[in-house]
């Protein structure tokens, strides 16, 4: 199965809780959804949030979104902790199916 990499970035893009983190290719985070012009709600109980993108060779591919019902939830550290593991995730992506245990 081909995947059209362009086509998905497209789609990606008009559908990601927060479009700047894909734009910018890095992880972002937000203290405060209130106060974050351009936030979309998908759930009304979350007050911060961090978004980590997922790229195969500088392209988009995903991001792992993580709300939080407490603000300034996410810190340096979670960061850190939650890059690492999408790192991991798309390094065994990339090897193909069956390579995640």
């Amino acid at each position: 199965m081909s995947v059209d990499y362009q086509s998905l970035n497209s789609q990606l893009a008009a559908l990601l809780a927060d479009e700047q983190a894909a734009q910018r290719n890095e992880t972002l985070r937000v203290d405060n959804v209130h106060e974050f012009a351009g936030h979309i709600v998908c759930d009304p109980a979350s007050k911060s949030e961090i978004v980590v993108p997922l790229s195969i060779h500088e392209e988009l591919i995903g991001v792992l979104d993580i709300d939080s019902p407490k603000p300034s939830r996410f810190g340096a550290s979670d960061q850190l902790g939650m890059e690492l593991l999408c790192k991991t995730f798309v390094q065994n992506l990339q090897k193909g199916p069956g390579n995640f245990i």
